[in-house]
């Protein structure tokens, strides 16, 4: 590695200066005393040693020697390795920089009220432990002596503090004070990984999780690697500026909230999407674990998604949403999937729907306390429902906290393989069965993307929407996955590890639900993985290396029923509720226009999850309405054209509501029906003119 420039060399030193000189333990020249340190500063300079050190061996790294060239082609090959040499020194010194700096950021944290002076007037007093021999202290525009290869000293334990806004009234989540690395690397996370600055290492750095990962108390090692234990499920984290109602003992969330009802509500609601279509439980439905059991998710009426459907089931401790991780939290998931492809909703569209209804105006006042609902505060109530839908009493769990009983000797055994010789543990690990990675697991393409043109047109719009690169647009026949995140090419065909929770629930799986049953999915693994795509269509071998058909698992038939059982021992009794009962759709016309109402989407109730099916077609018909008025079989849609008020309310002198009722009936099963009611009011009154809204102003 090259030598650092005495440039970052020197903004190295002056960075540790100006932390030395935020906690005391830096004067200027002229006044340097000898005073003993306190006990804090002490903390801080040997920290700086320890800084300083790994500065000292970095400056003074030699590269190792090699052969002179001897062809053309090798004198081609040292020139591309120097500039790796370089551009690995240059990365070597930001990594630096960035830990120098938090490590300020910490120091400033826990000793305020002290502003830096200039580095270039001060020096730092030598720490008290410091013995003769050991190198000097280096100042802003001093070279650094020559030092031997010396082993890095461990860095200080990982800790956690409580950050406190004096401003707000709820107390921040728990924040590192400490680099990042050092969490890290107690993780078992390899140094070149760490240095990368990867996905996985940026999302760890989000202090919410710190805890959940905190709590998995150990590690299993494999390979030469260590990767954190299975354990129970802890409590969710809650985020500080969405707080909700938890239970006292067990510190899980509760359903009887307010918030949470009000979620619930909202989230079997069509109001929140483009036409009144489409709710969250289109795609999440009850019945079919909280997601779909077709291989591609519903979309937008006209439309069709690209992508398997994920479950909401333990969804909240989930700090990379979506397959390619594009949604950090739950609040914005919710409003990118109601305003994205799957619900088409326009922000003020879905918000006055909420505000014509009287109940809900009345909830989110009881709630969030504003006098008209807010669309930001629906997304926090849906948020708040779905990290109630949590499952923490699975076999699993059970066995993990001590009923040696929960678990068959058959799952116990599958356990040891999942540890072991399947490797499964090397990404799905900790609490949640997931470290939230993303690899190029070799899927096959799913059938109906080559034969439906509807997927194959809005897959299309996705390469366009997001900003992918004209070649890639022009080549692409494969969802590009994390790529449409990062817009790297090395991350084209990568998706995030999926969590193995409730999967009993969930078929089929895999980002494109190309395996329809556990047992295809052992296979598949035990396989080595299929053919990269990604090297075929864009010629970038990016498969992951931990799958390799070369090198197959060689599981036996009795390994393979044994891994099959204990990965249902992950999913508990299936979490079925009751649809809620929604407020009623109120919808105001003036007389002689024309009403236009849309049911509430219809969700099954009774599916069985093992079976990979489409939506169910339901058949709409009128049961009570008004004399003009008629219904799309198909939709549901109400048209009452030249609406008017009926002879009660011009007789009592108020506007009083029409109800329109409206059955659904299954094609696949005639006996199942469905009713629902509308509510419209016309107004006796004639629509307002155009003068009458602006004022009735004249031209001059």
């Amino acid at each position: 590695m090259k030598k650092p420039t005495n440039t970052v060399i020197g903004v190295c030193v002056s960075v540790a200066a100006v932390v030395a000189l935020g906690v005391g333990c830096v004067m200027p020249q002229q006044q340097q005393t000898t005073g003993k340190p306190g006990v804090e500063e002490q903390k801080v300079t040997e920290r700086l040693d320890r800084i300083e050190k790994a500065l000292d061996r970095l400056a003074t790294r030699k590269p190792a020697s090699t052969p002179k060239p001897v062809s053309p082609i090798d004198n081609q090959q040292r020139a591309i390795l120097n500039r790796l040499q370089q551009t690995e020194a240059s990365l070597q010194q930001i990594v630096v920089l960035k830990r120098l700096e938090r490590i300020e950021a910490a120091v400033r944290q826990q000793v305020a009220g002290i502003s830096p002076a200039p580095p270039a007037a001060v020096t730092r007093l030598p720490a008290p432990a410091q013995q003769a021999g050991k190198p000097a202290t280096a100042v802003a525009g001093t070279p650094t002596p020559e030092v031997a290869e010396k082993p890095e000293e461990p860095e200080a334990p990982h800790t956690f503090a409580k950050v406190e806004d004096p401003a707000a009234k709820t107390q921040e989540v728990p924040t590192a004070v400490q680099p990042v690395a050092a969490l890290l690397k107690g993780l078992g996370v390899k140094e070149d990984l760490i240095n990368s600055r990867s996905e996985w290492c940026e999302c760890l750095e989000e202090d919410h999780i710190s805890d959940i990962w905190e709590s998995a108390r150990g590690f299993v090692h494999l390979d030469g690697e260590k990767f954190p234990a299975l354990t129970a499920l802890p409590p969710p984290p809650i985020p500080p500026d969405n707080k909700q109602k938890l239970d006292p003992k067990t510190q899980f969330p509760v359903m009887d909230d307010p918030k949470v009802q009000l979620g619930k509500l909202l989230f079997f609601d069509g109001r929140l999407s483009g036409d009144n279509s489409v709710s969250c439980a289109t795609c999440h439905a009850p019945d079919q674990g909280w997601g779909l059991n077709s291989a591609i998710s519903r979309g937008y009426p006209g439309t069709s998604h690209w992508r398997n459907s994920h479950t909401i089931v333990n969804s909240a401790y989930m700090w990379k949403l979506f397959w390619d991780g594009s949604a950090k939290a739950l609040e914005p998931q919710g409003k990118s999937a109601n305003t994205g492809l799957s619900g088409n909703g326009k922000t003020d569209m879905m918000e006055e729907r909420l505000r014509q209804c009287p109940d809900y105006v009345q909830m989110f006042k009881d709630v969030f306390g504003t006098e008209i609902p807010l669309l930001e505060d629906a997304w926090r109530a849906i948020a708040a429902f779905e990290r109630v839908m949590v499952q923490p009493d699975t076999p699993f769990d059970l066995y993990m906290k001590g009923d040696k009983s929960a678990l068959s000797e058959s799952q116990i055994r599958g356990k040891q393989i999942f540890e072991g010789k399947a490797k499964c543990i090397q990404c799905h690990n900790g609490p949640m069965f997931n470290d939230q990675k993303f690899y190029n697991l070799g899927l096959p393409q799913e059938a109906s993307f080559l034969e439906d043109p509807i997927k194959e047109i809005t897959h299309r719009f996705q390469y366009y929407s997001k900003g992918a690169a004209e070649d890639i647009y022009r080549n692409g026949k494969i969802d590009l996955g994390l790529y449409f995140v990062t817009k790297r090419k090395g991350d084209i065909g990568k998706f995030r590890t999926q969590t193995l929770r409730y999967l009993t629930y969930t078929p089929p799986y895999m980002h494109n639900g190309t395996l329809d049953s556990l047992e295809d999915v052992v296979e598949f693994y035990n396989k080595g993985g299929g053919e990269d795509l990604t090297l075929k269509n864009f010629g970038i071998a990016n498969k992951t290396r931990r799958l390799d058909p070369k090198k197959p698992l060689n599981l036996t038939e009795q390994e393979k029923k044994d891994l099959v059982a204990f990965l249902e021992s992950l999913s508990g009794d299936e979490m079925l509720m009751p649809l809620p009962k929604l407020p009623d759709p109120m919808a105001y016309v003036y007389k002689g226009e024309t009403y236009i109402g849309l049911p509430i989407p219809v969700v099954s109730t009774a599916a069985n999850p093992d079976e990979k099916k489409e939506p169910e077609k339901m058949k709409w018909s009128l049961v009570e309405a008004p004399k003009g008025a008629t219904i799309d079989s198909n939709t549901g849609r109400v048209v009452w054209l030249n609406a008017q008020p009926p002879a009660e309310s011009i007789k009592a002198n108020k506007d009083i509501p029409i109800t329109i009722k409206l059955k659904a009936t299954s094609v696949k099963d005639p006996n199942k029906v469905t009713e629902q009611t509308l509510l419209v009011t016309v107004y006796r009154s004639e629509p307002p003119s155009i003068e009458t809204l602006t004022g009735g102003g004249g031209g001059e």
